[in-house]
């Protein structure tokens, strides 16, 4: 065995000072910011791919609302770190562009995506406050980025790749809840409501919705022989997000059932009737219970007097507008309303992070929008609104193409896009889903690309 050089111990030994007296000092914030460039330098140096293999593992574990570095939240810096990585990382693959260029559904993914997000980056340059717009155009790059190299680097196997992000799931439900136990305990030193999903509830309800519709279309494909351990991590994952209070995340997962029972009927049967039959009713008593939950109604309603069972009965008589009224919109609806008067620019919009900027003239306070139509409205004029719509359009239109396959990798990875895009799609009347590309699009394009690379695979193999 080869003897260690002496500088390495030397090495060892001041790094592990290093970490105690952080963790003495409670500087977590740079203790993470370490440990991401050391796990990303080890990566580059034992094989490259490892990099893309870690957003399918660690990728949604962003930083846990820790203080700023400098003033910059170390998410950020993490993000626009990976952008320049990955940038490297795609340069030695793009002439294998030529491979997909004709290829019809890589022409959907690129002619859907890309405008949209590349127009709306592009309006930094007359927003109101380009700082601000700064704070997601390296999301937006990221998930453009992560999705180009899982298509085009050939060595990025298909199956494996799902099975890492199988395994990344069940990496952050786990850490989800050590992280809860640990902020209870006051390592972290917060609240442990804010721990809820480790990376907290704003951005960890998207990827907790994410692994369920994951789960589940495996097991309704078959795709996953684990049936238990993918249940468990269905069930568990529902807990988090009931923990977490997001009324949008339980729409946007009723939008991925009915997307699913959908997509799976190809044709009328007893056995696909009683199916969707079952979903639904699970699905309704599911919701009931949740809404039964006295946290849940004083968060769904305007006061402690109304519960579910006055909305069913303003619904059953129906009184819509009633119904509508007991529901605590927290401020949306004045928000979206005061918002129009922000719309001038109405061709090109006012640019990127505007509609955050001037809410704080019109409400006092610096809000994002909470809709993500009307906000690209404002910020991309009618030319980013259609870009966007196009984009919405043609997710599902790949999902689409390949209901009708016999294969079953290409039948689980289109229904769980079809179904994660109908639960975004639906979510984004109500949220500002896109402000968190990398915990969304980031890892709906890395499936995306897995489709496609994948056909093009099948189709190849039939020549």
């Amino acid at each position: 065995m080869r003897e260690l050089n002496p500088y390495y111990y030397i090495l060892i030994l001041i790094l592990s000072g290093l970490v105690s007296y952080l963790i003495y000092s409670s500087q977590y914030t740079i203790l993470y910011l370490i440990f991401l460039i050391m796990l990303f330098f080890i990566m580059m140096i034992v094989d490259f791919r490892f990099l893309v293999y870690y957003y399918m593992l660690f990728g949604a574990l962003t930083d846990p609302g820790l203080a700023k570095l400098w003033g910059i939240s170390v998410n950020w810096l993490r993000n626009t770190f990976l952008v320049g990585l990955y940038s490297l990382y795609l340069f030695f693959f793009l002439k294998r562009f030529n491979v997909y260029k004709k290829d019809e559904n890589f022409k959907i993914f690129i002619y859907g995506v890309i405008p949209f997000l590349l127009y709306i980056s592009t309006t930094i340059f007359w927003s109101v406050s380009p700082a601000d717009s700064l704070r997601y155009i390296p999301k937006y790059i990221l998930s453009i980025l992560l999705g180009l190299i899982v298509l085009l680097d050939e060595q990025l196997d298909v199956k494996k790749s799902i099975k890492f992000i199988f395994y990344g799931a069940f990496i952050f439900i786990i850490t989800s809840i050590f992280a809860e136990y640990l902020s209870d305990k006051g390592i972290f030193g917060r609240a442990s409501e804010y721990f809820e999903g480790f990376s907290g509830r704003h951005q960890s309800k998207y990827y907790i919705v994410f692994i369920i519709v994951f789960f589940l279309s495996g097991l309704i494909t078959r795709y996953f022989k684990r049936s238990f351990i993918t249940l468990l991590g269905i069930a568990i994952s529902f807990i988090i997000l009931i923990l977490i209070l997001q009324r949008g995340a339980f729409l946007a997962l009723i939008l991925s059932f009915v997307f699913i029972s959908i997509f799976m009927i190809r044709r009328f049967s007893v056995r696909s009737a009683v199916l969707s039959l079952i979903l639904i009713v699970g699905i309704s008593i599911a919701i009931y219970i949740l809404f039964k939950r006295p946290e849940f109604q004083e968060y769904t309603f305007v006061s402690q007097r109304y519960g579910l069972e006055d909305f069913l009965n303003f619904i059953s008589r129906g009184d819509f507008q009633s119904a509508i009224n007991i529901i605590a919109f927290k401020g949306r609806l004045e928000m979206w309303e005061g918002s129009l008067e922000m719309f001038k620019n109405k061709l090109f919009g006012q640019g990127l992070a505007t509609t955050a900027v001037e809410m704080e003239e019109v409400v006092g306070q610096y809000l994002e929008l909470h809709n993500d139509f009307l906000q690209f409205l404002i910020e991309g004029g009618y030319v980013g609104f259609i870009l966007y719509v196009i984009m919405w359009y043609n997710l599902f239109r790949l999902s689409w193409r390949f209901r009708k396959t016999t294969d079953k990798t290409l039948k689980f990875l289109a229904l769980t896009i079809g179904a994660y895009t109908a639960g975004l799609f639906g979510w984004s009347f109500f949220d500002h889903n896109l402000n968190y590309a990398n915990m969304n699009l980031s890892f709906l394009f890395i499936l995306i690309s897995l489709l496609i690379k994948r056909d093009f695979e099948l189709r190849n193999a039939k020549k």
